[in-house]
């Protein structure tokens, strides 16, 4: 067995060895590549011999980001769709800061921006209220360019009777190649009039949360 051996001023070796047994098929032929990679970087292999530096895969969540509603948004006509644009922000209560791991999304009129491309998690929790007896009222998560979208991504139910409230939660994933033309919103549906989706400044009553899960 062969090998290439490197020795130190101080009489130490460093050695490059030969494998334990022979090649199965042919000889085996690395190349190197012209220049040395940065910092934190890893040599790989394309498969065919050639060889390159490549940076460390990123471990764990590195984007998560909440959002809340502030104050309560209402459905005042029966029988319409409404995209939820009342005031959007950052969580504040129960230990959760307006600081967000990695780049966060951004809002504006209820439309959300994704901060890069990737593979997201949305989770959607909404507190609704009535003033009415009535038998339908809906959320969907959607996604577009703009709120003018129908492209649900996910939808859910609820349903009261006057002074009643309900807690509904609804989550989709979603593969983010353009965040130019996918943009996701909320929209809200209910059957009669005196509906409402419940905000509030501190509290997350009704809240929007993004994970990214990793690369497209």
């Amino acid at each position: 067995m062969s090998k290439i051996s490197l020795k130190h001023s101080g009489g130490n070796v460093v050695s490059l060895n030969s494998p334990t047994s022979a090649p199965t098929s042919a000889d085996v032929a690395f190349k190197l590549p012209n220049a040395d990679g940065s910092a934190d970087t890893f040599l790989k292999t394309n498969g065919s011999g050639d060889l390159s530096f490549s940076a460390l895969p990123a471990s764990g969540i590195t984007m998560a980001d909440r959002w809340h509603l502030t104050g309560n948004f209402n459905l005042s006509s029966g029988s319409t769709f409404y995209t939820i644009t009342g005031t959007w922000a950052k969580g504040t209560s129960a230990g959760y800061n307006t600081g967000s791991i990695g780049s966060a999304m951004t809002e504006s009129s209820g439309v959300f921006t994704f901060p890069s491309t990737g593979i997201y998690y949305i989770i959607y929790n909404c507190l609704t209220g009535t003033s009415n007896d009535q038998l339908n009222m809906w959320s969907y998560i959607t996604v577009g360019s703009d709120a003018t979208s129908n492209n649900y991504l996910s939808v859910m139910a609820s349903s009261g009777d006057s002074g009643t409230m309900n807690t509904v939660t609804h989550s989709a994933m979603l593969d983010v190649t353009d965040v130019s033309a996918q943009k996701v919103f909320i929209r809200a549906y209910a059957a009669n009039s005196g509906c409402y989706v419940s905000g509030n400044t501190d509290l997350n009553r009704t809240n929007l949360n993004f994970i990214r899960l990793g690369d497209t």
